[in-house]
C-alpha cells in the first residue's frame, strides 16, 4: 500500500487555519464555480467544518473489509474519502468507526454511500458527510483500493487533494 500523503507540520497546519475560515460556497467561486460535491452530500455530525488532505479508498460495494484497513492508516489531520459507489442499501460507517476516527485525530470523512447509527453521528464532533442513513451493516469479504483516484459524490478526488466541508456541502481543490 502507498502510504498517505503528509504535508509538513508548518505547511498543513497553515493551510488548515486559513482554508478552515474560508466557506465552501466562496471555495467553489474561486475553482470556478466547481469543485463541490453531489447536492445530497449532507453532513450528518454535530460540527460540518473540516478540511484536510484527503486519503481515499475505494470499496467492494457495500463491503466494509477495506473501511477499516484504510482508517488504520490515515494520518492525524487527514480527511478520509470512501468511494463506495453511491450505494444506499448498505453502510459503510457508523458509531465505531466514527470513534475510532475521532480519537485518530481525523478532520472527518466523506462517504459516497450511506452510514447508520444516526443517533450517535448526530451528536458526534466529527464531521461525517454521506448520501444517506440506512440501518444494514455491510459485510468484510471484498478487498478494495487504497490511496488511488476515486470518484465521491460526483467530484474527482486523488490522494493529497484537500477537502473541505461546512453546512453547505464539500468542495475538494486539487493538490496542485
Amino acid at each position: 500500500m502507498k502510504n498517505p500523503a503528509r504535508p509538513s507540520a508548518a505547511v498543513s497546519a497553515r493551510l488548515l487555519k486559513e482554508i478552515r475560515t474560508i466557506r465552501t460556497s466562496l471555495l467553489s467561486d474561486a475553482l470556478g464555480k466547481g469543485g463541490g460535491m453531489d447536492h445530497d452530500m449532507h453532513c450528518f455530525s454535530a460540527n460540518c467544518r473540516m478540511a484536510g488532505p484527503a486519503v481515499t479508498v475505494r470499496v467492494h460495494t457495500a463491503d466494509i473489509l477495506m473501511v477499516g484497513i484504510t482508517l488504520s492508516h490515515c494520518p492525524k489531520g487527514s480527511v478520509l474519502v470512501i468511494d463506495g459507489q453511491g450505494e444506499l442499501n448498505t453502510a459503510l460507517w457508523g458509531e465505531v468507526t466514527t470513534l475510532a476516527a475521532r480519537l485518530k485525530g481525523l478532520q472527518g470523512v466523506v462517504i459516497d454511500g450511506a452510514i447508520r447509527d444516526l443517533y450517535k453521528i448526530r451528536h458526534d464532533k466529527l464531521p461525517v458527510f454521506a448520501r444517506g442513513v440506512v440501518p444494514n451493516a455491510g459485510g468484510v469479504q471484498y478487498p478494495g483500493e487504497f490511496q488511488v483516484t476515486v470518484q465521491c459524490g460526483g467530484a474527482i478526488v486523488n490522494p493529497g487533494d484537500w477537502v473541505v466541508g461546512d453546512e453547505d456541502g464539500v468542495v475538494v481543490i486539487p493538490q496542485d
